[in-house]
This record gives C-alpha cells, sequence and structure tokens, in this order.
C-alpha cells in the first residue's frame, strides 16, 4: 500500500513536480510481481488545512489565490484507516483509490467556519500566488503548483472510497477546525 500523490497532482502529467515523481513509483510498483494499491489523498487536513488555521489564530485572515476554489480535504486519521483495511483485507481494491473528504470546502467557508468556531471575525483575502523560479528548490515549486492547481478548482473532488470501504463517512472540514481551535477559542483575548 504506497500513499501517493493527490490524483490531481498525478494526472494529467506534467502540471506537479511531486505529482510526477508518485506517479513514477506507481509505474515501477505496477511492474512488480506483487499487488499493490496506491492511495491518493486528496489534500490533507493535517498538512494543508492546518498551516491555514495556524493563519487565522495568529492573524484572522485566510489568504488564498482564488477564495472560492474548494478542496475535498481528507483527515490523515481517515487514509490510516483505510491503509490498514487495505493491509488487512484478502485482495486489494484496485490499483489506485482517490481518497477525499465529504465535502468540497471553498477558502471562503474555511473563513466562515474559522470565525464561527474562534467566535471572531476572520477576513478573507485574495492574493495572487508567488512565483517561484524554476530553478527553485523542490519544495518551493511543488507549493507553488499546489497553489495553482488548486486555484484551477482542480482539488475540487469527492469520492466515496472511504465510506464504500470503511462503512463510515469521513471526517469534516467543520469538525477538524473545531478540534483544531478548542484550545485557541478557550483562552479569552488580551485586553490591555
Amino acid at each position: 500500500v504506497k500513499i501517493s500523490g493527490s490524483d490531481w497532482t498525478i494526472e494529467p502529467a506534467g502540471n506537479s513536480i511531486s505529482g510526477d515523481a508518485h506517479a513514477a513509483v506507481e509505474r515501477h510498483l505496477g511492474n512488480l510481481p506483487i499487488e499493490a494499491v496506491s492511495l491518493r489523498p486528496n489534500a490533507w487536513m493535517q498538512v494543508s488545512l492546518a498551516n491555514i488555521i495556524r493563519q487565522v489564530v495568529t492573524s484572522d485572515q485566510v489568504v488564498a489565490a482564488n477564495l472560492d476554489a474548494g478542496i475535498g480535504y481528507i483527515d490523515a486519521r481517515d487514509i490510516a484507516d483505510v491503509t490498514v483495511q487495505q493491509l488487512l483485507a484478502d485482495r486489494l481494491d484496485g490499483r489506485t483509490l482517490n481518497l477525499t473528504g465529504p465535502d468540497i470546502v471553498p477558502f471562503r467557508q474555511i473563513a466562515s467556519l474559522m470565525a464561527a468556531a474562534l467566535k471572531r471575525s476572520v477576513a478573507a483575502l485574495e492574493k495572487p500566488p508567488q512565483t517561484v523560479p524554476q530553478d527553485g528548490d523542490f519544495e518551493h515549486r511543488a507549493v507553488a503548483q499546489f497553489v495553482r492547481l488548486i486555484a484551477a478548482g482542480r482539488a475540487a473532488t469527492t469520492t466515496d472510497v472511504v465510506r464504500t470501504l470503511l462503512g463510515r463517512s469521513p471526517r469534516t472540514v467543520a469538525a477538524f477546525i473545531l478540534e483544531q481551535v478548542a484550545p485557541a477559542a478557550a483562552v479569552p483575548e488580551y485586553q490591555p
């Protein structure tokens, strides 16, 4: 069981250096005489959404290249549960499994969810993505490509894979935000 890149970074080829690297590993596994499945999590809540939450807690702002671009976030715990299910299964459920949460959540909605959880105003600001030179390091180039693809709506997808394999709904963005901000929301704002 390979934890791979997001489907929108892999297909079509050539849009993401990260996706292309994952695709090469998937092809290699496909050529081996073993049964293998690649899990393609759409966008990890604990990575990309956690960064947004930290930004909001410190600045009361959600900043995105396209505030209306949505993402079918997936919780890492759901990825882990599907991984274990596949490892313990008698047969794997395919060559690739695209994992998403239950909803497509745009950045504007994240700002609203954060405002409700923190019980304070949260601004939603649109800002064009930074340009990264072609000779820049892998991480900055990959993240810049992710931002461009997300802004174009490529991550706005959901699947029923988690529900089908686990017999339950995947965790929601709203629940994840509440879990993450509960400690911050409990601390009263300092008023000099």
